[in-house]
C-alpha cells in the first residue's frame, strides 16, 4: 500500500519518497520533497495524503484473486469457452476499477 501512496504523491509532486509511521496517525507520516518544489506542489501532495485511505484494498490485488490461478483459468477456459472467460474477466474489471 505504501507503493500506492508513493505512487500518488509523486504525480503531483516531485518527492524521494514517503514513509508512514504509525498507520492510524496521519500526523507520523512524513513525505520527502525534492529540492526546489513549489508551494502548490506540497499543498497538493498533502491533499493526496490527508485522503489516502491506508487500509483500502488494491485493486491489482482483487482481480488477481477474481481471476483465480492460471490453472483454473484454464480449466473455465476448456470447460466454458473462451468467450465465457472474457466476459467474466470484463465483468471483473467493470466490478472492481483500477
Amino acid at each position: 500500500m505504501l507503493d500506492l501512496l508513493d505512487q500518488a504523491i509523486k504525480q503531483v509532486c516531485p518527492t524521494d519518497g514517503v514513509s508512514v509511521g504509525r498507520k492510524e496517525d496521519k500526523q507520523t507520516w512524513r513525505i520527502d520533497f525534492k529540492d526546489g518544489v513549489t508551494q502548490e506542489q506540497v499543498d497538493a501532495a498533502y491533499e493526496v495524503l490527508d485522503n489516502f485511505d491506508i487500509n483500502a484494498k488494491d485493486p491489482i490485488e482483487e482481480r488477481i484473486k477474481e481471476y483465480g490461478t492460471p490453472a483454473e483459468q484454464l480449466e473455465r477456459i476448456i470447460e466454458n469457452g473462451l468467450d465465457a472467460e472474457i466476459k467474466r474477466v470484463s465483468e471483473i474489471k467493470a466490478r472492481i476499477p483500477k
